[in-house]
């Protein structure tokens, strides 16, 4: 599991979220796996690697982190 599909992770999920703040629900692991899909385009050295899933881009080893 590479670090950068764990940290990318942690960033998400302790993030604020706008003005709700902290501890908000995250609405699914699917729109995860697309948020950090996103950002992961805008920035290559991530190296997160996506293929196409059944409910948009998915990587195993996001899933695994």
């Amino acid at each position: 599991m590479a670090s950068g599909a764990r940290d990318l992770l942690h960033v998400f999920l302790y993030s604020p979220a706008g003005d709700s703040g902290f501890n908000v629900p995250v609405p699914g692991r699917a729109f995860l796996q697309k948020q950090i899909f996103l950002v992961s385009t805008s920035i290559p050295e991530i190296g997160i690697r996506f293929e196409a899933g059944r409910y948009g881009p998915f990587s195993g080893e996001l899933a695994a982190a």
